[in-house]
C-alpha cells in the first residue's frame, strides 16, 4: 500500500496568491463596465442634443411655411433671411438660429 503525503510547506500562500488575481480580475472588470457607462452617457447626450436641434429647425421650416399658406401667392416675398442670430436656451445645449432665403429658379426643360 502507497501512502501519499502531503507537504504544508510547498502549498502555503496559494490561497493568497488566487484571492490576489481575482482582485484584480474584477477590478479590471469594474473599469471596463464604469468606462463603457462614461461612454454610454456621452453618446447619449450628443443624441439628445441633436434630436433637440433637430425640433428647433423643424420648427421654424413649419413657421416659414405657415407664412407662405397665409399670404397666398406673394407668401414668399413675403420671407425675410434672419437679420439676428436667435439664441435659444435647450436643456442640454444653448442653440444659435439663422437662416437665409433665397431665391430659386426653377427652369423646365421642353421637348
Amino acid at each position: 500500500m502507497m501512502k501519499f503525503f502531503h507537504s504544508t510547506k510547498n502549498s502555503t500562500g496559494i490561497g493568497l496568491i488566487e484571492v490576489l488575481v481575482t482582485a484584480v480580475v474584477i477590478s479590471v472588470g469594474l473599469l471596463a463596465v464604469a468606462s463603457l457607462q462614461g461612454d454610454l452617457m456621452g453618446g447619449s447626450r450628443t443624441n439628445k442634443t441633436r434630436a433637440e436641434c433637430q425640433s428647433l429647425a423643424n420648427t421654424k421650416i413649419e413657421q416659414l411655411r405657415d407664412t407662405i399658406e397665409k399670404t397666398g401667392t406673394s407668401g414668399y416675398n413675403a420671407l425675410a433671411s434672419s437679420t439676428v442670430n436667435e439664441s435659444i436656451a435647450g436643456v442640454t445645449e444653448t442653440f444659435t438660429r439663422s437662416w437665409v432665403v433665397t431665391d430659386q429658379v426653377i427652369q423646365y426643360a421642353s421637348s
